[in-house]
Parts: C-alpha cells; structure tokens; sequence
C-alpha cells in the first residue's frame, strides 16, 4: 500500500488480509488497531476493526459522519496487531483527503 485517495464525508473501508508466510492466518487471537494522523502525529481517528470470519480478512471503518471532520490534506495511517505481548505493525501508508463535490 503506498497512497489511498479518499473523499471526505465517504465512508472509509479497507479491507486486508493478515498473511504469515504469504497464507492468510486466522485474526481471532490477534488484537488488531489502526489510527489515522496528521503529519504533526495528532490523531484524526480511531478506525474500526471488524474481524471476518477466520479467514484471516478484516476490515477497518470509519463513518461518513467521522470522515466529515477530516482534513483535505494528506494523513499517515498503519495497523498494529498484537498477540501474547508481541507487537508488530504494518508499513505506514498514506492517506490522500480530497474534497466531496457532491454532498
């Protein structure tokens, strides 16, 4: 992942799937959270984490509502999993905020 563009009051959702070894492993046991941030490191949003079954797929949401409040400029976003006190994240990927022209 390198650069999302998104528009501002969508809803955001972005589904992935956690892979070990390239094979999709089951997310039940791992703790998985993601936020979104400004380049100033100040939170924009919490994302929700809605696992999929064990398959290995989950998504992370945010409402149109939330994303209503985001800023058009470009924000910075990983996700951590974590399982039995080890923590791992994801490469930081960007997320580029556009205005919604039709609202």
């Amino acid at each position: 992942m390198n650069q999302i563009r998104f528009k501002r009051g969508d809803t955001f959702t972005l589904t992935c799937t956690y892979k070990v070894d390239n094979a999709a492993t089951s997310v039940t046991s791992i703790d998985i959270a993601s936020q979104i941030r400004n380049n100033l490191s100040n939170l924009i949003q919490d994302l929700t984490v809605t696992k999929i079954n064990q398959t290995g797929v989950f998504t992370l949401s945010a409402t149109s509502e939330e994303t209503e409040l985001w800023p058009i400029s470009v924000l910075r976003c990983d996700i951590q999993f974590s399982e039995n006190g080890i923590v791992k994240s994801t490469q930081t990927f960007s997320i580029s905020v556009v205005e919604d022209i039709t609202k």
